[in-house]
């Protein structure tokens, strides 16, 4: 094998564990033990601003 061949392996791992990692952090606060061990306040963690909205029922009887 080519050590250019190796530097490429090597660096699909990094950036495969590399963003594994990134996933992981993102979503670990918001298991509810990890947010009270943590003190995390529900501001923080709060993404009801990104969720839609329920439109009103339009609907004709």
């Amino acid at each position: 094998m080519s050590p250019s061949f190796l530097k490429q392996a090597r660096l699909g791992v990094m950036a495969a564990f590399f963003v594994n990692g990134a996933v992981l952090a993102s979503w670990f606060p918001h298991i509810p033990g990890v947010s009270r061990s943590l003190a995390l306040s529900l501001t923080i963690l709060d993404d009801r601003r990104l969720r839609f909205r329920r439109l009103p029922d339009c609907r004709r009887d």
